[in-house]
């Protein structure tokens, strides 16, 4: 697969550095939305990512550095008894709206390993859940979030 400019595709059973960048900057990028612990434990579990971030090299005295400004990212965790990826995360900062290309990225990758669908579980998001669904997710079912009955989450999936 080839990917746009800047994009990476990553995976937690090999060493990167991108876990340590979305640890710094995820709250960032998640628009302090998503807390930093679910970001944390979601780095634990999950099995690819894509993430499109660019590099700045800085030079001091006889070292160079590089720091990364990310845009977005998607973690996602494989469940191959079900033929099916599950999106774990999908963060974007507001003026990168890339949201839609790291789905696109998703499908592309889940159609290369012949795997049938993809899910996630959208939060209590009117306008999150419309999204969602104009990019061919479907409801398969929602549940009141038992610590705050005014926010539902959807589980949705797509066919790929």
């Amino acid at each position: 697969m080839s990917l746009p400019t800047n994009f990476e595709f990553f995976e937690r059973k090999t060493p990167n550095t991108i876990e340590k960048s979305i640890k710094e900057h995820g709250d960032d990028v998640c628009r302090q939305v998503i807390g930093i612990d679910y970001i944390r434990d979601q780095l634990k579990i999950y099995d690819f990512g894509f993430i499109h971030r660019t590099p700045k090299t800085t030079y001091g005295r006889a070292t160079r550095k590089t720091e990364y400004t990310i845009y977005s990212f998607v973690l996602c965790k494989l469940n191959m008894d079900f033929s099916d990826v599950d999106i774990s995360l999908v963060c974007s900062r507001p003026n990168s709206k890339e949201g839609a290309k790291m789905l696109e990225l998703v499908h592309d990758h889940v159609r290369q390993l012949g795997l049938s669908s993809m899910s996630l579980l959208a939060i209590g998001n009117t306008r999150l859940l419309r999204w969602y669904t104009s990019h061919g997710f479907v409801v398969q079912s929602y549940k009141q979030d038992r610590d705050d009955p005014q926010i539902k989450m959807y589980y949705m999936r797509k066919r790929v």
